[in-house]
């Protein structure tokens, strides 16, 4: 895809590869997206296959991800309005709590995130009321693999498929539903608050930075 004028959020023109590619104050650093989305084997509309078990992109454009991350055991920060029924375990609503995703209630989790969509943001999902303009793939295939689970993922729009490649929304979060159970403890020398019990998974969605970290991805061959 070519480099081409765009107008910068805060007015004037800049540059920016493709069509739905960040709008940058300089054409070099436009041409840096370019290099890095082909360096990650962005072919346009050539079936691209990377080596291995990497990602590639079919005939008609949408991506397919053999395996990525997409979420991990471990201990991470929620406020306590963040958590179901915070009221009823006299939690505060703007206190930080540091909650542990088991990774046996991860493994449990697994096969509830079978078939779940693909979104753009973080918005639970019920077939009644269902984002359609939310909704950029599925996710299926789901295991777990200490400390990850992990999912095959297939991308369907251009600009998300875009913005994996450009790496401007490559990471993962999950959206599920889980019970709280407030019992400290420690788990590889971080302490937490309580454990989410019972995970049932309803939604992932691609981000620019995903609350498990930069290594649950949007996989390719590296």
């Amino acid at each position: 895809m070519p480099i081409e004028v765009c107008e910068l959020p805060g007015g004037g023109h800049g540059w920016r590869w493709g069509k739905s590619g960040k709008c940058y104050a300089t054409k070099e650093q436009a041409g840096k997206q370019a290099e890095a989305a082909y360096a990650n084997g962005y072919a346009g509309d050539r079936l691209a296959l990377d080596k291995g078990p990497g990602r590639f992109i079919d005939q008609d454009g949408h991506m397919h991800v053999p395996e990525s991350n997409i979420s991990k055991a471990t201990v991470n920060g929620y406020y306590g309005a963040e958590i179901p029924g915070f009221e009823a375990l006299g939690l505060k609503a703007d206190r930080l709590y540091q909650l542990l995703r088991d990774p046996k209630e991860l493994e449990r989790s697994a096969e509830s995130f079978n078939g779940k969509p693909l979104l753009n943001v973080h918005k639970a999902q019920k077939a009644e009321t269902h984002s359609k303009d939310l909704t950029v793939g599925a996710v299926y295939n789901v295991k777990f693999d200490h400390p990850y689970l992990k999912a095959e993922l297939v991308i369907w729009p251009k600009d998300a498929v875009e913005g994996v490649e450009t790496e401007e929304q490559h990471e993962i979060s999950c959206g599920y539903g889980y019970r709280p159970d407030m019992t400290p403890g420690e788990y590889e020398g971080v302490k937490y608050d309580g454990v989410m019990r019972d995970i049932v998974g309803n939604h992932v969605i691609l981000t620019e930075k995903g609350r498990a970290g930069p290594d649950v991805v949007v996989g390719d061959s590296k």
